[in-house]
């Protein structure tokens, strides 16, 4: 365990972000008045949330390979992360859903269907919890590979060449 516990740690400040990106679109009223722009602000979580990824990273390059990490080690290390906060996604959307923003699929179904975006029985098979979860438990690792696989290409060691420059050339 203790082999694993910044993953552990990271997917737990990974969850309280998550916790407070959630309260504060419940502040921007993205779950009622303002649900319109929920659709495209929701998204930029994903700038938290890479910010995230990139430190957890980082320490665990820094603290469990003393600087040097290989892109494999990096991806592994993600991908560990990614599965880790979809194990505490559940507990998440519970919290978010229940106390937050409980009144939020309700008025998600209302906003579909007034702007016809779907029919009523669409937008009530669209906007549930076990949809959300759904999402959460199996596309979060997705997104958080990709974000890992991309944030790998800069935080990876740069290996020294092999081969020196040996020509003597005057």
């Amino acid at each position: 365990m203790k082999k694993r516990s910044l993953e552990i740690k990271w997917a737990i400040i990974f969850c309280l972000m998550t916790l407070l990106w959630m309260i504060g679109e419940k502040l921007a009223g993205l779950y009622s008045y303002n649900i319109a722009l929920h659709e495209y602000i929701t998204n930029l979580i994903l700038i938290p949330s890479a910010l995230i990824y990139v430190l957890a990273l980082r320490e665990k390059k820094k603290k469990d390979f003393n600087g040097k990490m290989s892109y494999v080690k990096i991806l592994i290390s993600g991908m560990i992360l990614s599965l880790m906060i979809s194990l505490l996604c559940p507990l998440v959307l519970y919290i978010t859903y229940t106390f937050i923003s409980p009144e939020y699929f309700g008025h998600a179904i209302q906003y579909a269907v007034s702007t016809k975006q779907a029919s009523l029985a669409e937008a009530q098979k669209y906007f549930t919890f076990e949809t959300y979860l759904f999402q959460g438990m199996f596309c979060g690792p997705i997104i958080g590979f990709i974000q890992t696989a991309l944030i790998g290409l800069f935080l990876k060691t740069r290996e020294e060449s092999h081969f020196k420059n040996t020509s003597t050339i005057q």
